[in-house]
């Protein structure tokens, strides 16, 4: 079953914007929302919906968390789930790293340095309760725990669509057969890059 709970966050700053007008009003409006509102990221404040819900869903007998970031508030807000319920898996999906991003880099983007330090400890949080952390990505694994190496136990790298056992496959019987998979979201221009891409392979 799908539970869709609508985020504080204006809907007109996440679509594609069609014309320049639209950027332009999208670019001013998201600096305004992030020096006022949202100065962390656009998923700060969804706890005042979220927890209330889904504390309803836990007790329908859920055993597992999966969180996905970014918007990587989202994380420490099934941290908190976790605690409230220890007895549950928390596992975190880092679509991209968190604290060394630049859109949470102090000064550029967080310009507080108290905001920057609560950005800071929200992660650590997340990560001390959660049961697994996954990364898409090797690198974004070893930068992570080069700062947390005391948990490091718990990363594991988990590609997009990726396993290594169809690599280790020497059989020479195995088909030839080009694929292409492409997994996230088809904003920003996306969707024409990926059509574009599918015209030059069958051409």
């Amino acid at each position: 079953k799908i539970f869709e709970i609508k985020n504080y966050y204006p809907r007109f700053f996440e679509i594609q914007s069609p014309t320049l007008i639209h950027r332009i009003t999208k670019f001013l409006g998201i600096k305004l929302l992030k020096r006022t509102f949202f100065k962390i990221d656009s998923a700060q404040h969804f706890y005042k919906k979220l927890i209330p819900k889904a504390r309803q869903i836990i007790k329908l007998g859920v055993e597992n968390i999966i969180v996905s970031g970014p918007p990587h508030s989202l994380i420490y807000h099934a941290a908190l789930l976790k605690i409230e319920n220890p007895e549950l898996n928390l596992i975190i999906d880092y679509r991209d790293s968190w604290n060394d991003e630049d859109s949470y880099r102090y000064k550029t983007a967080l310009k507080s340095y108290s905001i920057k330090f609560n950005s800071i400890t929200m992660e650590r949080i997340s990560l001390e309760v959660s049961d697994k952390v996954l990364f898409v990505t090797n690198d974004m694994l070893q930068r992570t725990s080069k700062v947390f190496s005391h948990l490091k136990n718990k990363f594991f790298a988990l590609h997009n669509f990726y396993d290594l056992d169809d690599y280790l496959d020497n059989s020479s019987e195995k088909q030839l057969i080009n694929t292409v998979v492409y997994f996230g979201t088809l904003g920003a221009q996306r969707r024409t890059a990926l059509e574009l891409i599918a015209k030059a392979i069958c051409e």
